[in-house]
């Protein structure tokens, strides 16, 4: 926003010199009408090499935006499907929606969309309904930790296999 507001400052002071220009061609043109006319053949082609100049300029500042724009989506993409964490959507019937691929390697690549999410656990959809914020889920003998976010139904699953050892050696 501030890069904006400077560029339409410049523009205006090119605007009021162009305009402050024209001025004094026209005083000029009354009393040396030939230097007049050398001035605006010279005025005119600078305000043409300004415009052009100023076109330029935006076309590169939208092309390096979009470029940049499409480096950030991509590489948030690629974040997002590579995370070393589950991610589940479910709707309303608690149903999965979308898996990422972490948790379809976890199943060996099986189809996780339509499935219930009872077949994490049986009482998923019961912590869910209690308004749960984290559960611990057993998924082929690794500890998950899960972060359930409500509004957006969405199950974050964190594995914490190790930390849940650690934690039953110490215990013992």
């Amino acid at each position: 926003m501030e890069h904006n507001d400077k560029s339409i400052m410049v523009s205006k002071h090119l605007w009021a010199t162009f305009v402050l220009s024209f001025v004094m061609l026209c005083f000029l043109f009354y009393y040396q009408w030939i230097i007049g006319v050398t001035l605006a053949i010279i005025l005119i082609t600078t305000f043409y090499y300004v415009k052009r100049e100023e076109t330029n300029i935006k076309q590169k500042q939208r092309a390096y935006i979009s470029n940049l724009a499409y480096q950030v989506e991509q590489a948030g993409k690629h974040i997002f499907l590579d995370l070393p964490m589950g991610i589940i959507i479910y709707n309303d019937d608690f149903t999965i929606e979308w898996a990422n691929p972490y948790m379809t390697k976890l199943f060996d690549d099986k189809n996780l969309i339509k499935q219930s999410l009872q077949m994490f656990d049986e009482q998923l959809i019961a912590e869910i309904k209690a308004d749960k914020e984290e559960v611990w889920i057993e998924i082929n003998h690794f500890q998950f930790k899960t972060k359930i976010d409500h509004e957006n139904r969405t199950i974050l699953f964190f594995n914490r296999t190790e930390e849940a050892h650690l934690e039953k050696l110490f215990y013992e």
